[in-house]
């Protein structure tokens, strides 16, 4: 028994020197075999009630291990995915924030007139027109506008003075107006004399007195696309043409003959298609901005010194606008991009041989119909083709597309392209142009190797 009570206390000992230490003991003392009738009787006693003692460093990561909460790791997931789902949010608003933006930007306005700035007004009986635009169409050589009567100035027409509110004609210069109005020139015979027959005749009593049964003191013109001054207005220059409409009217009284002063004093209206039309202001020079068929319209007073007083002359000028310019400049070049891409696509199958999807040699036939839509949706262009655009993008690429259809149709019947040993990586594009896997600075270590062997 004496013993195995000293076996005892040596384990003891040890185990309590591992714990102080924090690391297994390097050597145990062999315990003394115990006879068999007492070791069956009273077994050693070395491990405690949960199992062998532990030692110093696993306590320690155990209680790391028993400060780690589930729940805290849980709420800081919840709490990520919230943020994930907040971010995500955010996104559709910004892209709905661009949009807003770009619809406010972009949106077709009324048309503002500036006023008449440093223009000399006439100082006698004038009437006040308001300009009104309906539509300016490039294909057909035309622009229409509506004139409205507003009222008069400097007049001594009034109500209690109606001997004063004498008729007055408007006369417009019929040249430069379209045969398809209000105002038709086939009933006399074309001149270059001063016109004398009123476009016309406003009835001055009639509106101070606001007779109902009279008719509205408004009527419309269509003025020609007259551009003797510009080479390039002719639509074969799309999107980079631009053409001139020029106004010229006066107004004189029925009985007299005296000079009425004109003047616009009111512009609005936005024409179809979304033209924009841009007017600005210089030294007798009256513009305003509207929108309109895809066109920058600059409508102004024609700076001339021997225009007489009560006489306005004007020059309205359209243009494609920037946004028409930018969109067929990108559509040609996407098209140009996407049939060199298809082209070599082709030739690397039908050519030499190399693999590629059936799917893929497919593409061409489809895009032959896609890129015909795309030149229709362009802004205002013309029918057919024709224009600087299609010469240069639209009819080059269509010829390059049908080839590249055709043979890729022709590699699908004769083989399967498909089953080609071959296939098109990056390795063989880097042992074909040795250039494009190395940088400058490993060619230049390269050529000073080769110099210094």
């Amino acid at each position: 028994m004496s013993g195995v009570k000293k076996a005892e206390a040596e384990a003891a000992t040890a185990i309590t020197s591992h714990d102080q230490e924090g690391q297994a003991p390097s050597e145990a003392s062999p315990p003394q075999e115990p006879a068999t009738d007492v070791a069956q009787s009273k077994p050693r006693k070395v491990a405690s009630p949960q199992g062998g003692r532990i030692s110093f460093s696993r306590r320690q990561t155990s209680q790391r291990t028993l400060t780690f909460d589930p729940y805290a790791e849980e709420e800081a997931r919840q709490l990520e995915l919230e943020a994930q789902k907040q971010q995500s949010a955010l996104q559709p608003n910004r892209r709905k924030a661009i949009s807003i933006g770009m619809g406010t930007t972009l949106h077709a306005r009324e048309m503002k007139y500036p006023g008449p700035g440093n223009l000399t007004l006439f100082d006698g009986r004038t009437l006040e027109f308001e300009a009104v635009l309906i539509s300016a169409d490039p294909k057909a050589g035309m622009m229409r506008l509506d004139w409205r009567i507003l009222k008069e100035t400097n007049s001594a027409c009034r109500s209690d003075n109606l001997p004063a509110c004498t008729e007055v004609d408007i006369f417009f210069d019929t040249n430069l107006l379209k045969a398809e109005g209000t105002f038709s020139t086939q009933e006399e015979t074309l001149s270059s004399n001063p016109p004398d027959r009123p476009i016309f005749k406003f009835n001055a009593t009639a509106l101070v007195l606001e007779d109902r049964f009279s008719r509205t003191p408004t009527f419309r013109t269509q003025l020609a696309l007259f551009s003797p001054d510009r080479s390039d207005s002719s639509l074969i220059f799309y999107p980079f043409d631009a053409y001139t409409a020029e106004i010229i009217f006066f107004a004189r009284e029925n009985r007299t003959g005296n000079t009425v002063g004109v003047s616009i004093k009111q512009t609005r209206g936005i024409a179809v298609y979304g033209i924009i039309v841009l007017l600005s202001k210089t030294p007798c020079l009256s513009v305003v901005t509207y929108i309109c068929r895809g066109l920058e319209t600059e409508f102004g007073h024609t700076f001339n010194s021997d225009v007489p007083p009560g006489l306005v002359e004007a020059t309205i000028t359209l243009t494609r606008s920037t946004l028409v310019k930018s969109y067929s400049i990108v559509s040609t070049i996407a098209i140009w991009l996407i049939t060199i891409i298809l082209a070599l696509v082709m030739i690397t199958t039908v050519f030499f041989g190399f693999k590629q999807r059936g799917e893929v040699l497919l593409i061409p036939v489809a895009t032959l119909f896609a890129f015909t839509q795309l030149r229709q949706s362009m802004p205002g262009a013309p029918d057919g083709f024709g224009d600087i655009v299609d010469l240069v993008g639209i009819v080059p690429c269509l010829a390059l597309l049908a080839l590249t259809a055709a043979f890729s149709l022709g590699a699908f019947i004769l083989t399967d392209p498909t089953n080609m040993p071959r296939q098109v990586s990056w390795k063989l594009m880097h042992d074909a142009f040795p250039s494009l896997n190395t940088s400058p600075k490993e060619e230049k270590e390269q050529e000073l190797a080769a110099k210094n062997p």
